[in-house]
């Protein structure tokens, strides 16, 4: 048996892991990467919208991403009013 070490490629291993959390953030816009190689997701409102709504996987991500960005807005307008 021989041991063979190969030569890591961080550049393109840390260009898949962008390309693999892009795809991943359309199942939970809410996702947390705490790593390169991992990640965190709930794909409870994902799976409940595309299975129990009957929604294409197109019209389940324009909706996780509305809420989404719903979710944004109101944080920064509650950060806008504890600020003045």
């Amino acid at each position: 048996e021989k041991l063979v070490h190969v030569p890591s490629n961080f550049d393109l291993y840390t260009k898949k892991a962008h390309e693999v959390r892009s795809v991943l953030g359309e199942y939970d816009p809410k996702m947390r990467a705490y790593s390169l190689d991992e990640a965190y997701l709930d794909l409870e409102p994902y799976l409940s919208l595309r299975l129990g709504r009957g929604l294409k996987h197109e019209e389940v991500v324009a909706a996780l991403s509305a809420a989404e960005q719903s979710t944004i807005d109101e944080e920064e307008e509650d950060e806008d009013i504890e600020g003045e």
